[in-house]
């Protein structure tokens, strides 16, 4: 995304069509897996207990000090031990997924406002291409009264061109 940021930045100021093209449709295509990402993390967010389950044994073995606090005496169970720390940990990654979910959803929304603002000015970038050029070849036109008449249907062209 940072890469396509510098494309846009890039043709900005140089006002090349080709990059301002390039990186709209590039920044929509990841701003479309943005979304799917967004939407998979915050469906996952609320089943976050059940995937701590899932993988307990993995969190147990590498995350084992997840929740000190959950240290028990040794009258206690094994089980009401593991479901202190499953809880403790259930909380941890639903605060993870939902923190990623609404990370991508921000960074959609940016994306999207790049996106928009490219198109843009990649059309801002055409418009004055071609009113440039029509300006530099009505000044090489001979003032006849054939070319004052094909300039001014030209004109009229253009400007209703500049209305759309």
């Amino acid at each position: 995304a940072s890469l396509l940021s510098v494309a846009g930045f890039l043709g900005a100021f140089f006002l090349s069509p080709c990059l301002l093209a390039t990186n709209g449709v590039l920044l929509g295509l990841l701003a479309v897996l943005m979304l799917g990402f967004g939407a998979y993390a915050l469906a996952n967010a609320d089943d976050a207990r059940a995937l701590v389950e899932q993988q307990w044994e993995f969190v147990r073995t590498k995350i084992y000090d997840l929740c000190p606090e959950c240290e028990v005496p040794p009258a206690v169970t094994e089980q009401e031990s593991q479901q202190c720390c499953t809880q403790r940990a259930g909380l941890v990654v639903w605060d993870n997924m939902s923190s990623l979910g609404l990370g991508a959803c921000i960074l959609l929304i940016s994306m999207c406002v790049n996106v928009f603002f490219s198109f843009y000015l990649w059309r801002e970038v055409r418009v004055k291409r071609r009113q440039s050029n029509y300006r530099s070849e009505r000044k090489r036109l001979k003032p006849t009264k054939r070319g004052r008449r094909r300039r001014r249907d030209e004109e009229e062209d253009i400007s209703s061109e500049d209305d759309l």
